[in-house]
Formats: C-alpha cells, sequence, structure tokens
C-alpha cells in the first residue's frame, strides 16, 4: 500500500562512511532517491558513527545514534542560510509508484531525529511535485507546486529519539514526486533547542505515503468454524472486561447503529489526540481483540468555524487519527475504515458554543463481517 519505494533507504549501493559533498554523491546511493536541489543529502550506515569522515563541529555526539529501523537513514540539513548559505537546506526526492489520484485523501509520515547540539527548528515537511524537481544551481530554499509543513515539531532530548512528521491531505494534482525537508525561509522558523552551531541537521527514516482508502476493508476473512452455531445474527455486541485491561465494566454496542465516542477529544484545530482520550480508545481496542469478526468504521465531524473546506479536511484527520491509533495498537487497518463530514452533518444548529461543541465529534459503527454459510 505504502507509494514510497526503498521506504527506508535500505536498498543501497554499499556502504560508504562520509559525509557527502556534491548532490551527485546522493543521487540514487539509495535506490529511487535523489536530491531536489544541489544539497548534499546523505545516507548513513548505523556502524562506526563515530569514524564518518571529513569531521564535522557539533556532531560528537552521535556515535550511539541509530536508524528508526533497519541498517540505514537518510540525513538533511534544514536550517542556517543566513549564517551557512552553501548547502543551508537540503532535500530528499523520490518517484512514487504510482501518481496520486485527484480528489483522493492521503496519509503521509515519516520519522525524523535531529542532532542534538545543533539547532532543533520547526516545519518540518513534505511537498509534492508533478515532475521531477531540479535545482542544480541552488543550495538552498526551493519552492515546490504543493506543500505541507509540521509547524509543532517537539523538542529532542535524547539521542536514541525519533519524532513523528506526519499529516493527511487531498491530493488536487496527479503528483508523482514527493520531496521531504524544509519549505520554509529561516526567518519564518521557531527554533526550539540549540548551543552550537545555528545550522539545524536531521536524521529521516520510514518515508510512508498511503491512500487513507486502503484502511477500509478489502476483503471479507472466512471464519465458518466460529460462526457455524450462530447463524442468527444478534442485535447487540458485548464483550466484557479482559484479565490484563483497564476496563472495570461489561460494554455492549449495537451493531450497524452510529455511536459517539463520548470523552474523545483532540487539540484545539488539530487532529492531535488529548492524552485522558485513550482510555475511551482502549475500550475498542479491546473489544475489536476479543471479537475478530467485527469491524469499525469512524465517521469524523466539524462545527461551522473556518472554511467547508478545512473543516473537511479536519474531518477526515481526526478520523484517521481514530484510526492510525487502533491499528498502531494491534488491530488490522482491514478491519477499519474512516469518513469525514467536515461541518454538513451537524446534530444542532452551530448558534451557541455548546451547540458547536455537540457538533464536533467523532463516531463509530460496530458490524460483524457477513459470512455466507454452506451446509
Amino acid at each position: 500500500k505504502n507509494l514510497v519505494p526503498n521506504p527506508s533507504f535500505e536498498i543501497v549501493k554499499g556502504i560508504v562512511q562520509k559525509w557527502n559533498g556534491r548532490a551527485d554523491d546522493f543521487d540514487n546511493w539509495a535506490k529511487h532517491w535523489v536530491s531536489a536541489n544541489a544539497g548534499s543529502s546523505d545516507i548513513v550506515f548505523y556502524k562506526g558513527m563515530d569514524r564518518i569522515y571529513p569531521q564535522r563541529p557539533c556532531f560528537e555526539n552521535i556515535k550511539n545514534k541509530k536508524p528508526r529501523t533497519g541498517k540505514f537513514m537518510a540525513g538533511i540539513r534544514t536550517f542556517g542560510c543566513s549564517h551557512f548559505p552553501s548547502h543551508c537546506k537540503e532535500y530528499l526526492q523520490v518517484k512514487l509508484k504510482f501518481p496520486l489520484e485527484v480528489g483522493e485523501t492521503y496519509h503521509y509520515e515519516y520519522w525524523a531525529s535531529p542532532i542534538m547540539r545543533m539547532y532543533q527548528v520547526s516545519h518540518m515537511g513534505i511537498g509534492f511535485s508533478e515532475k521531477l524537481v531540479e535545482n542544480p544551481k541552488n543550495t538552498g530554499l526551493i519552492e515546490m507546486e504543493f506543500t505541507l509543513s509540521d509547524p509543532e515539531i517537539k523538542q529532542m532530548d535524547e539521542v536514541d529519539k525519533w519524532v513523528l512528521i506526519r499529516g493527511t491531505f487531498v491530493a488536487d494534482k496527479p503528483y508523482r514526486y514527493l520531496v521531504i525537508g524544509n519549505f520554509m525561509p529561516d526567518d519564518s522558523l521557531e527554533i526550539i533547542s540549540g548551543n552550537c552551531l545555528p545550522k539545524a541537521y536531521y536524521f529521516i527514516d520510514d518515508v510512508s505515503l498511503v491512500n487513507v482508502k486502503d484502511l477500509e476493508i478489502v476483503e471479507q476473512t472466512e471464519q465458518e468454524e466460529d460462526i457455524k452455531n450462530t447463524k442468527e445474527e444478534k442485535p447487540i455486541i458485548s464483550f466484557s472486561k479482559d484479565e490484563n485491561s483497564n476496563i472495570d465494566n461489561l460494554i455492549s454496542f449495537e451493531k450497524d447503529k452510529i455511536h459517539t465516542f463520548k470523552n474523545l477529544t483532540f487539540e484545539n484545530g488539530s487532529a492531535e489526540l488529548v492524552s485522558h482520550s485513550i482510555s475511551e480508545l482502549e475500550k475498542i481496542k479491546s473489544m475489536m481483540e476479543q471479537e475478530l469478526n467485527l469491524t469499525l468504521e469512524i465517521i469524523g465531524h466539524t462545527d461551522d468555524i473556518g472554511t467547508s473546506e478545512y473543516n473537511m479536511d479536519l474531518s477526515v484527520k481526526r478520523a484517521n487519527a481514530v484510526a492510525l491509533h487502533l491499528i498502531r495498537q494491534g488491530i488490522h487497518p482491514n478491519r477499519i475504515k474512516i469518513k469525514g463530514y467536515g461541518e454538513s452533518k451537524n446534530l444542532v444548529e452551530n448558534n451557541s458554543k455548546a451547540n458547536r461543541a455537540l457538533n464536533r465529534r467523532v463516531e463509530f459503527i460496530i458490524s460483524e463481517i457477513k459470512m455466507e454459510i454452506t451446509n
């Protein structure tokens, strides 16, 4: 399902423990990946990090740095143009396996980890283009047809930690190329931390771009042995407390009916789940683990604050955030599908703060996989 080839940079020409000095040194060293400008992006092998040459100031603490997965990771500069204009912004570019479908919703994510003593900055992002991006004389900021950025990157305090950069968008063109980097001028960035040279360098790993419809059920699984004695449909789906869970009560949901998460909330204007929402999702996770013949549809809604396009996108992102949390907890993605309706299906009029709160909601529908039983 991932449209990004060689997403973890594991397919390489060989192992060379050196920092690149030119874009040519990087291009295609990891199969499918090239630079989008004349910056000298890097491909790094996890062993012997302290022996990479030439030595660079502020890189002293990287000997224990490891890829998030596998043996290789990429590395790029993202800040420092006012002080060090040469190679101050570097980019990773890859040709997608297939062009994006106009009107379809996609979820992107990748993992980033900074050099600890160097600057950490906001707005790591992702860009898309219909054609190969080539800036052979430019070692700084590039312009893209379409970009998305994360303004709220959290500070990393440990050398082996990684931060997830992710988002959801609707494709407006059949983009074929994906580019990773920082697409904002330095004076627009927030400096999160840094006590060495005014540069920022991030390692990159595990790049993913998927169509959110791939979370939908693509086929029915066969569980005939489990349901031979349950030919009549049950109107109520119940599950009991797992010995190892924190769920205290028997919980029942009527199947094929819309239910609303009661204690599921997000940060204002974002799709980031508030921490207390996890206990609400734990109930659903436990149910899905106990009843393997169940599927889940997650539906996002917003109030009318903002444009209809913004609200539609936010509703999809919030439904997708719930789905991704459950998937990371072990629920198979083929058992989940998502929808977003923005402000179009309100419960009440958006004429008060209380009513808007009611309209900002995430709903779910529990269903059973229909089986054809033969005798």
